[in-house]
């Protein structure tokens, strides 16, 4: 085998709070030997980086659009290389299903452009993209430009958003020219197999790959001690306040439950657009001394909330715009603290919080949640075994360093696969 050493990662944003998961798969493939850089397509949100983050910031770059340099690279590409028009033609048409997708490859164009010719001067043996969006429309790009291959890894609104705003662009023509497509779950690669017309198999081996995001058994691990869950439990949920996270299901869980005569609390783990209509709703239902919005963490202090916590809720749900998770990287965290775990059945969220097994499993609806809540409370014996069912079950499929090496596994195999122009379908 020849495993490519110079990887470029294509991100969105870097430093990025709610993708930490990247971070932590790029260490361990640092471990392994690779050499890694990142080109981050947007400017990155406020938030002090995370541990494993900052590690990285002096690979990064970040094009510049204003930048005259960045147009002047640009061009001499397609005067070196013409037939990138036919490419960028092919992309505006793809991108045709939205003004802001039109907007936002126009704005792109010029940074896979750049980015290719950076790939080409630092001898860069492999490119991988997070996100199906924009970062694979500029690794689509950039690996046009040097020739090197480029692998994604498709999540979940990348797939599932139609919302104008985040309608995607070009779907089947990234999904052709990948030379790999990495699918977070199983779920994902049963639609793309459904309903994706590219063949699941490419000319030098299997197209789609499931290789689940890992996290640190180390930096998740279990409290010494974890007391049995009283009827005052205290609840804990970590995501970004937006509708698929299904808060406003959960709140409504917690009022369900104090009308049951549990007066849990709840601590939620993040910030975004829906604060302000989670706190009213939590003020309509009574129970603004029960439910607290903790903001943005660090892991170290994420990990201290969970140990603190009796169990872990998150009331997945399919948005209004179609938007869902994949799998919440946060399950596998609460799962691998032995922290007793809620979930929905919602995408792949059945492949970490097996129902009865690893945790409770159930429709997205407040009382289904409500009720799984209430019965780790009244099981106490149940729970315990469940909670260390969760744990081995990560250790077996989520282990960051097991996955990383699949994941390396699936770069070396991109290497056999020729860059060029996709047939016309």
């Amino acid at each position: 085998m020849t495993y490519p050493r110079r990887i470029l990662y294509v991100l969105s944003r870097f430093p990025n709070v709610s993708t930490t998961f990247i971070a932590n798969e790029m260490t361990a493939l640092t471990e392994l030997g690779a050499d890694i850089h990142i080109a981050a397509i947007w400017r990155s949100l406020d938030g002090e980086p995370h541990a494993t983050e900052r590690a990285f910031l002096n690979r990064l770059m970040r094009p510049n659009i204003r930048s005259l340099w960045l147009w002047i690279t640009a061009l001499a590409q397609i005067i070196r290389k013409p037939s990138l028009i036919g490419v960028i033609l092919r992309l505006m048409i793809g991108h045709t299903v939205s003004m802001w997708a039109l907007i936002k490859l126009l704005v792109n164009i010029p940074k896979g452009l750049m980015i290719g010719a950076w790939v080409r001067a630092h001898k860069i043996d492999h490119i991988h993209a997070h996100f199906l969006t924009a970062p694979a429309t500029v690794a689509l790009i950039a690996s046009k430009v040097s020739g090197v291959p480029f692998t994604v890894t498709v999540h979940a609104f990348d797939l599932y958003d139609d919302s104008p705003r985040n309608r995607n662009g070009s779907v089947r023509y990234k999904l052709e020219s990948a030379a790999r497509v990495v699918c977070i779950s199983a779920y994902n690669r049963r639609y793309l197999t459904r309903f994706s017309p590219f063949p699941t198999q490419s000319g030098s081996g299997e197209k789609l790959h499931v290789v689940y995001n890992g996290i640190s058994l180390d930096l998740f691990s279990p409290p010494p001690i974890r007391r049995p869950i009283p009827r005052h439990a205290h609840i804990v949920s970590n995501g970004s306040l937006i509708a698929k996270k299904g808060h406003d299901v959960l709140i409504r869980a917690v009022a369900a439950l104090h009308a049951a005569g549990y007066r849990v609390t709840l601590d939620i783990i993040g910030r975004g657009a829906l604060e302000p209509a989670l706190r009213a709703l939590a003020t309509e239902l009574g129970l603004t001394d029960a439910v607290t919005f903790a903001g943005i963490m660090t892991q170290t202090q994420v990990v201290e909330r969970y140990h603190a916590a009796d169990v872990f809720a998150l009331a997945c749900i399919i948005a209004p715009d179609g938007d869902r998770d994949g799998i919440p990287t946060v399950l596998i965290e609460a799962l691998a603290v032995e922290l007793p775990t809620v979930s929905t059945t919602v995408s792949g969220v059945p492949e970490v919080i097996i129902d009865g097994e690893t945790g409770r499993c159930v429709e997205p609806t407040p009382i289904a949640i409500a009720d799984a809540i209430r019965g780790l409370i009244d099981q106490p014996d149940q729970t315990r075994a469940m909670a260390q069912r969760g744990r081995a079950h990560v250790r077996a499929r989520f282990d960051r360093d097991n996955n990383a090496r699949r994941l390396y596994d699936v770069f070396e195999s991109a290497q056999e696969h020729p860059v060029g122009e996709s047939p016309a379908q």
